[in-house]
């Protein structure tokens, strides 16, 4: 596994609130020691040679895109279908929870973008208790998972526990993923992700609806 203190170069998601602030963390535990560099989707990337690199994630909207992924039974899944399942999953979530009396429901943004990222763990990966600030949901599509040796490697955990809080006693919820599982969740909703031991990669879609405030809420 990646020791922190090894990392020198961290490359991060210009003209982005979510890249600046992935900037920030990493400058936290980091400091002065590595370099930090503001990169753009399509533009040329620094020189890293010898140099041990982190890239903070990227969100990238699917509309834009032109690739494909494959499923697990070899079928291929054009981008183009990948955003109308996300859409059509996300107007399922809002008609079944509309009439729940919370402001996450009510203040629902009647205009909003897509952003959507692929991450792929390898052995040991996991990934630590986040938020998606710049959302208001969030989901995972599981392309492949991977399986569980020991109780609930692989897992996604929800929790009220982040970087500044935490309480053993607090609530936590757990989904073991199937291949072709979609869950969704709050973007201000604590995550993680069970660290693994199989010597396979567990691979997923992301993705998050981003309230389009230029359109209105």
């Amino acid at each position: 596994m990646l020791e922190s203190s090894s990392v020198n170069c961290v490359i991060y998601h210009a003209d982005c609130t979510d890249g600046f602030g992935s900037a920030y963390a990493a400058w936290k535990l980091l400091g002065n020691r590595a370099e930090y560099h503001a990169c753009k989707h399509g533009q040329t990337p620094p020189d890293v040679k010898d140099k041990v690199v982190i890239i903070q994630p990227f969100g990238r909207g699917i509309n834009h895109v032109d690739n494909t992924f494959v499923d697990s039974t070899g079928r291929s899944i054009e981008y183009k279908d990948l955003k109308s399942i996300i859409i059509t999953e996300i107007e399922s979530y809002y008609l079944k929870f509309k009439n729940e009396n919370c402001s996450f429901l009510k203040r629902w943004p009647s205009k909003y973008d897509l952003a959507a990222w692929h991450v792929i763990l390898k052995k040991q990966g996991h990934q630590n208790p986040h938020i998606h600030p710049s959302g208001w949901l969030s989901g995972v599509i599981y392309l492949k998972v991977v399986p569980s040796f020991k109780k609930n490697e692989g897992a996604i955990e929800f929790s009220l526990n982040g970087e500044k809080y935490y309480d053993a006693e607090s609530p936590k919820v757990l989904h073991l993923p199937k291949t072709g599982d979609i869950v969704i969740f709050p973007s201000s909703l604590h995550h993680r992700t069970i660290p693994f031991s199989a010597d396979t990669d567990r691979i997923s879609i992301a993705f998050d609806l981003v309230p389009n405030l230029k359109k209105g809420l």
